[in-house]
């Protein structure tokens, strides 16, 4: 991350993913390396070069550790390859619950305490991609989730962590998850995440959840409808869309705004208040008023 460089245990498998396009047979060399540069492990792998993005999955063991590491992809003999992506991660004794997340990083989150988190923000309205933040594009193996994004804060982003890996991450921890959407996301796309999620296995979207390899519905409580917005009478509608929608396939799910309401708050009288009012009243009026929740920023 930001070039700090990667941390390997000596003796301890990393494995991952490539995808790669050659237009000839080559062999490619696969590498972790140590603090100076030095080679810890190397493996080469042969390419078909049929000029399509192959998918070259790979394990390599470090015969010593390291703290600001490096992972080497190389050839040694004059060629090309396009590298279209690279994902490393610990084997399974560095990872939690199975899933491909770090027990250091679950481990830390434990220790602190935390009960709840969100996985929204920025990503979701800033920047130059964002219709590229949609749920859809963010399941399946992570290979295969070939959406690159350019944020407000990255110029470079991948779907690599996306909602399902917070979804995995909150279970390993014991952490309630509350899921950030677009609020350009249909009311079909919103009623799938949601059988996506909670749905059993017998139903569509639900069975498409166990394929990717989690049989037992995730139990999310929580969607949060985009980031940081104001209140206006778009966006009210916007959340009763998502209420509607998500209600379909889960009439327990709670649905939580995501505003920036400034200092003084919304003052009786005023259009703010009349509207919070109104949008309150609304999920009293369906008989959900406990399944309306703010995230005031």
């Amino acid at each position: 991350l930001y070039r700090m460089g990667i941390a390997y245990e000596s003796g301890k498998p990393y494995e991952g993913v490539l995808r790669v396009k050659s237009e000839k047979p080559q062999t490619l060399y696969l590498s972790l390396r140590g603090d100076d540069g030095q080679v810890l492990a190397e493996q080469g792998y042969e390419l078909r070069g049929d000029g399509t993005y192959e998918r070259v999955a790979f394990q390599l063991t470090p015969a010593s550790g390291a703290r600001k590491g490096s992972f080497g992809i190389a050839l040694k003999a004059p060629g090309r390859i396009d590298l279209g992506f690279a994902f490393l991660q610990p084997g399974e004794w560095g990872r939690a619950g199975g899933y491909p997340i770090r027990k250091s990083f679950v481990d830390a989150l434990k220790r602190q305490g935390i009960s709840a988190f969100r996985y929204n923000g920025s990503m979701v309205d800033v920047g130059a991609d964002t219709y590229l933040y949609r749920w859809k594009r963010m399941i399946g193996p992570v290979d295969e989730r070939r959406t690159t994004l350019r944020t407000g804060f990255n110029l470079y982003s991948t779907h690599s962590f996306g909602f399902i890996e917070m979804l995995q991450a909150a279970e390993a921890v014991g952490a309630e998850p509350i899921i950030g959407m677009s609020m350009d996301e249909t009311a079909e796309d919103i009623r799938d995440f949601v059988e996506y999620v909670n749905g059993p296995a017998s139903s569509e979207w639900g069975a498409l959840r166990a394929r990717h390899g989690h049989p037992e519905p995730y139990g999310l409580k929580y969607i949060e409808v985009d980031n940081e917005r104001f209140l206006t009478p778009g966006y009210a509608e916007c959340v009763k869309k998502f209420a509607r929608a998500a209600w379909e396939a889960d009439p327990q799910m709670t649905i939580m705004v995501s505003l920036n309401i400034g200092r003084d708050g919304y003052k009786r009288g005023t259009p703010a208040y009349e509207l919070a009012s109104s949008l309150a009243g609304w999920f009293i009026e369906q008989g959900k008023g406990d399944r309306f929740a703010w995230d005031p920023h």
